[in-house]
């Protein structure tokens, strides 16, 4: 409706923000912006999207564009195959450029917000004012493409970027091209009396009272041949579509054709009394949008024809309101409804005052793809200052090593044993042992041992322990978790004695093949004992900490010690 954009456009120049739903959605500069660079992106050869690009988004003006372009075109290379793009230069040129390998198997609404994100176009844009109007375009711009989509797959038809912007372009020949309304907590609604339906707001204010009634009779009509009777069976019965063209456009009263139509009960004073009944219920509509306050605007000289239809049987020039009289036609609840009526005197022009600019809400631009530290530490790649500190203990023998020429059954039985020593107990019998053995040599697969050989194995390991550490409490496959320098670092502790004043933390390592050697298997260990000392101090601050490192099935213990190597 183009008074509804003329009454935007003069509320934004007095410096009220407005917002307003309205076509051309493909012609206003944001837009225009976004389509260029989606042309680009279709066709890096295409000069008049580059032009385009670099008009709208600041980069140069319109001379500076043609200057350059004529420089380009003046070089001297004959092959223009060999020649560097043209305003390949500009950094949004060149991001654009750096995006066409990307979308080659994304939808169109991808690439849509592929372009947007990655040139940070809401951002460009924000800085020409209106801001919210110009957002909430982009926005429907954005739906247009899920809807051009939607379109395709109903039509089982593919969807392309080139076929989007050719839609796009036929949205806006036949004016579907909606904008969007760029609604705020601080924008005034600007709305026809039809789209207001539903709706409500504290202050309302109706515009266009004075508009004259339209009652022509030539022109597409729906008439009724039994008025208000409907048959529930036929819908569509007893009525037909009547087009009358007019003969004489603007200038049909007073001739005889016009005449002869406006008979008692003729087709003219049927036209009208239908054209009275929907103003009324138009007006209607307008009026009890109000919450609490309702504002009727008027002129001098010009009265409120619409208003003055509606409330005395079609007659216009007859007042319904009086102007500087607190009397009102209207009552509500067997009470008048009192109107206050005030005179202002405004000049036929004013200098436009638009709203000044505040802060965008926008979070600072991405920085795009940046290296980020795991959250989980990598010991293996994560060295500690302390670890170079570390030192291995004389190996300690507790038990032979279990023999085999086959390394996968070494390794398997390492893997049984080490289950062994964490289920096993020193007050278990030895029944208890051998049928866990058992099971373990059953679930790996190990035929090369007996339950007899392992239960040896996990007694010794215990004796040994048990004797050489005097701790007061076990506790076994306890879970450990910190963080150093803002990493966490997980491990599980395979177990824990605490003697009261050292907390030695004893881990069963696994050997993959028998001609492993214990002090070089320790030192592979460093980096994570350097890690697990780190956690028991922060677990233990006021106890000494020792690492014991179990090597399944060599029978052999290091301690991994802090000082100097």
């Amino acid at each position: 409706n183009k008074d509804c954009q003329a009454l935007a456009e003069a509320a934004y120049q007095a410096g009220l923000n407005a917002s307003v739903a309205r076509n051309g959605l493909t012609e206003t500069p944001e837009v225009r912006l976004v389509i260029a660079c989606l042309k680009y992106v279709l066709n890096d050869r295409d000069s008049l999207s580059v032009a385009e690009i670099l008009r709208l988004s600041g980069a140069s003006t319109l001379q500076g564009i043609i200057d350059d372009r004529i420089a380009f075109l003046a070089q001297d290379n004959p092959d223009p195959s060999h020649r560097t793009a043209w305003g390949s230069q500009e950094p949004l040129i060149r991001t654009l450029k750096a995006l066409r390998p990307q979308v080659g198997d994304l939808s169109s609404a991808e690439i849509l917000d592929l372009v947007i994100d990655e040139l940070h176009l809401r951002h460009v844009v924000s800085g020409w004012g209106r801001f919210t109007q110009r957002q909430d375009n982009i926005d429907a711009l954005r739906r247009l493409a899920s809807k051009y989509e939607d379109a395709c797959n109903r039509l089982q038809s593919g969807a392309s970027l080139g076929g989007f912007l050719l839609w796009l372009e036929d949205m806006n020949r036949q004016k579907k091209d909606r904008q969007g309304a760029g609604e705020g907590p601080e924008a005034i609604r600007i709305l026809t009396y039809h789209r207001s339906k539903g709706l409500e707001w504290p202050v309302v204010v109706c515009h266009d009272l004075e508009n004259q009634l339209r009652d022509s009779v030539y022109g597409l009509q729906l008439v009724e041949q039994t008025p208000g009777m409907v048959d529930l069976d036929n819908i569509l019965g007893n009525r037909w579509i009547r087009y009358w063209v007019s003969p004489y456009q603007d200038q049909e009263k007073g001739m005889p054709l016009t005449d002869n139509l406006s008979g008692e009960n003729g087709p003219v004073e049927q036209v009208r009394h239908s054209a009275l009944r929907e103003e009324a219920r138009l007006l209607y509509v307008g009026l009890t949008r109000a919450r609490d306050y309702l504002v009727l605007v008027s002129r001098e000289r010009r009265p409120l024809k619409w208003l003055n239809r509606c409330c005395n049987n079609g007659a216009e020039n007859m007042p319904t309101l009086i102007p500087n009289s607190p009397e009102s036609p209207w009552c509500w609840n067997d009470r008048q409804i009192p109107i206050d009526s005030r005179t202002m005197v405004m000049p036929d022009l004013f200098e436009p005052n638009p709203a000044p600019q505040t802060a965008t809400p926008f979070f600072s631009k991405p920085p795009g793809r940046v290296e980020h530290r795991p959250l989980d530490r990598d010991v293996a790649r994560t060295i500690l200052n302390t670890t170079d500190h570390l030192s291995s203990s004389v190996v300690v023998q507790f038990h032979d090593p279990l023999q085999s020429d086959d390394n996968q059954q070494v390794r398997q039985a390492g893997l049984a044993m080490q289950a062994m020593v964490r289920a096993d107990h020193s007050d278990y019998s030895d029944e208890k042992r051998v049928e866990i053995a058992d099971g373990l040599l059953n679930r790996f697969e190990v035929d090369q041992f007996t339950a007899e050989t392992f239960c040896a194995y996990s007694k010794a390991f215990h004796q040994h322990l048990n004797t050489t550490i005097q701790h007061e409490s076990e506790e076994r496959l306890i879970p450990v978790r910190v963080f150093i320098d803002r990493q966490r670092f997980e491990a599980t502790a395979d177990r824990i004695l605490d003697t009261g004043t050292v907390v030695v933390l004893v881990r069963d390592v696994a050997v993959a093949e028998k001609s492993e050697r214990p002090a070089k298997l320790a030192a592979s260990e460093f980096s994570w004992a350097a890690h697990a000392f780190e956690a028991l101090k922060a677990l233990y601050p006021d106890k000494e900490t020792r690492i014991l490192l179990h090597f399944v099935p060599l029978g052999s213990i290091v301690e991994i010690q802090k000082g100097t190597n």
